[in-house]
This record gives C-alpha cells, sequence and structure tokens, in this order.
C-alpha cells in the first residue's frame, strides 16, 4: 500500500472500521490529504462501545484526517464530523 501512495497527494478511505481507519492513518504518514467516508453515525460502531468510537472520531480528525459520517443527504453530500483534541 506504502508503495502506492508514494506518488498519491490526497487519499479517500471507504469505511471506518478498524481496517479503513489504519488505511487512513498509513496515507496520511505517507503524505496524502485523507477523508474517510463512513455511511454509520460513528466508528467502527459495530465494533466497540460508543467511548471507544469517541475516542477514534476525536484522535483522526487531531492528526490531519477528515471524517464524513452518516448517510448521504444527497448526491456527494455528506455530514462532516466534528472532534476535539483526544487524550492520550
Amino acid at each position: 500500500m506504502r508503495a502506492s501512495l508514494a506518488s498519491a497527494r490526497r487519499a479517500v478511505v471507504v469505511g471506518a472500521g478498524f481496517n479503513g481507519l489504519e488505511c487512513a492513518a498509513v496515507a496520511r504518514e505517507s503524505g496524502c490529504v485523507v477523508t474517510v467516508v463512513e455511511a454509520l453515525d460513528r466508528p467502527p460502531s459495530q465494533s466497540v462501545s460508543a467511548r471507544t468510537a469517541e475516542y477514534f472520531t476525536r484522535l483522526h480528525p487531531c492528526a490531519g484526517t477528515r471524517l464524513l459520517f452518516g448517510p448521504a443527504q444527497g448526491p456527494g453530500v455528506w455530514r462532516p464530523c466534528t472532534a476535539t483534541a483526544a487524550r492520550a
């Protein structure tokens, strides 16, 4: 994946589960501007508690990843996630 990202400037990751967020982190570390698109209201909502999901919701934007959550309101329109600083 890193080799594929070597010449990329932007990356869009579909899905904010563990794999999607890890791909976003790798892309960001490779220098890409990263957006994660998730149809559900929080990441990774099906496998962790609401508290843990909130941690990830705060962590990734602090590192520079844009998160978009929720079902599309129309073609190409998503509700942006708002986040504050993550705690260690």
